[in-house]
């Protein structure tokens, strides 16, 4: 075993476990619509982190589906 590869596991599991537990915790204080509705945009923050670390470029179509993307998730979470 290697202990790197350990330590990203269990820190994979953790995190993936905190992130599950908040779902859950949203879900039990907002409606669902709602809740399922902003969860499923999270590739967003994907793309978003993927610009900041990893100095990824966005396209101007890409762009605009992300301003779409976060205008819509202010109308609805209104």
């Amino acid at each position: 075993m290697n202990p790197k590869g350990f330590a990203l596991a269990i820190t994979t599991g953790l995190f993936g476990f905190l992130g599950a537990l908040c779902y859950l915790l949203a879900v039990s204080k907002g409606p669902v619509s709602l809740v399922v509705t902003l969860t499923a945009l999270y590739p967003v923050l994907s793309i978003l982190l993927a610009v900041i670390i990893l100095n990824e470029s966005i396209t101007i179509k890409q762009g605009v589906g992300i301003i779409f993307a976060i205008g819509a998730m202010l109308l609805i979470a209104v």
